[in-house]
């Protein structure tokens, strides 16, 4: 939902704190008791956005969500992975699911991809192979990490 930062009810901040950072946290922890009390290794995989490191309009308190999810990331990697529990981001730009194909359709989409060096936005197959990734033995060496896939967005 985007809102002026001065219209954000107190009901869409709690929404959104709740389904952005507060419920990946609680996935991550309940994750993380049961792998370490099985004293397997594990990896987590959050997905973030790249709102959490540039400023796009009407995004505040999702992107105060995100980037509190790479912190909150972070924190954890550094805290689970001397016991074998590795935690990393992606961050996506706007991925054409159904979802952000319909917000972002028609001259703000296409506003927003003149930003986007590579000219698109992100397909959901191309944000899945970077979470395969990340769960793979390749990763094992990467924790803490906030993988951008924005198309150079963040550069530009």
């Amino acid at each position: 939902m985007l809102t002026r930062a001065e219209d954000i009810t107190f009901d869409e901040w709690q929404r959104q704190i709740g389904v952005n950072l507060t419920g990946p946290f609680l996935c991550a922890k309940h994750f993380a008791r049961v792998v370490l009390a099985s004293g397997h290794g594990g990896k987590i995989v959050n997905i973030a956005s790249q709102a959490a490191t540039v400023a796009i309009d009407q995004h505040c308190v999702y992107t105060f969500a995100k980037a509190g999810l790479i912190g909150m990331t972070k924190v954890l990697a550094k805290e689970w992975a001397p016991r074998g529990i590795t935690v990393n981001t992606v961050s996506p730009t706007v991925v054409l699911t159904p979802m952000g194909a319909a917000a972002w359709d028609g001259e703000k989409g296409d506003n927003m991809k003149k930003l986007i060096p590579v000219g698109r936005f992100a397909y959901t197959d191309e944000i899945a192979a970077a979470i395969l990734f990340l769960l793979s033995n390749g990763a094992d060496m990467i924790t803490g990490a906030d993988i951008m896939i924005d198309g150079g967005y963040t550069i530009a």
